[in-house]
Parts: structure tokens; sequence; C-alpha cells
């Protein structure tokens, strides 16, 4: 029998092993660089930073708040119930669409938004998540 197929996956095994250990590492680094970077932004009052980054072109970094929401101590039968309550029964699926139900949070947020039923805010933990995003510039 060939080996040389059972040694190729074990050595893709340990790569892959070893670039989560790598995703991971370089994640907590970003992170805390990220939160050091949008205090500076926010600071200085600066809305966004334009910089050249070797080997990937001109960038344009922004600090970005997405929000978020869901079931309030993961009781979602209690969310469920919520939603059904305030007319929102549509979003149920077999779990709650998370997309959806922070879209229905970031819409009520917004000072045009329509407030949400007591029992429905009961039912949800809010929250935001602050990244520092980029995009290519021309």
């Amino acid at each position: 029998m060939n080996l040389d197929p059972f040694r190729q996956f074990a050595m893709l095994k340990q790569e892959h092993t070893e670039s989560k250990e790598t995703t991971k590492r370089l994640r907590a680094l970003m992170d805390d660089l990220q939160e050091k970077l949008i205090d500076m932004l926010l600071e200085e009052g600066v809305s966004s930073m334009p910089i050249d980054v070797p080997n990937v072109g001109s960038v344009l970094l922004y600090p970005r708040v997405s929000t978020f929401a869901r079931a309030k101590d993961g009781d979602v039968d209690r969310l469920h119930l919520a939603l059904e309550n305030a007319g929102m029964g549509d979003v149920i699926k077999l779990g709650v669409n998370a997309q959806t139900l922070s879209a229905i949070a970031r819409d009520a947020d917004k000072p045009d938004g329509e407030a949400l039923p007591q029992e429905l805010i009961d039912a949800l933990s809010f929250g935001e998540k602050h990244e520092l995003a980029m995009r290519k510039q021309a």
C-alpha cells in the first residue's frame, strides 16, 4: 500500500492545526491593536485613516459599529413568544434568524425607528461590536 497519501493527509492535518493556532494568535493581536486604533481615531476626531500597506496597496481604515441582538440568557422560547406577540412571528424559523433580529434592533435604534415592545426588549440581549474595517482604495 502506498503510504504517501496518508503522510500527505497527516501533514495537512498538522498544518491545519498550526494554522488554527496562528489564526487564534493573530486574532488576539488584531483585537488588542484594533481597540487601541479605534480609541486613537476617536480621540483625534478622525473618521478614517487612508494608508499605503506593502503588498496590499492603498486602504482606508475606519471604525464601524455592528449592532446585534439575540435571545436574552439564551431563552429562545421567551423570544419566540415575544416576537409572535409583537406581530413579528414571521422571523421565527426552527431558530431565530440572528441577522434579521439584529436588523430589527438596528432599525428600532434609529431616531425614526419604531420602538420595540417591552416584552420583546425584555427577551433580548443587545450589544454592539466595534471593529476596524478595511477596504482597498483605487
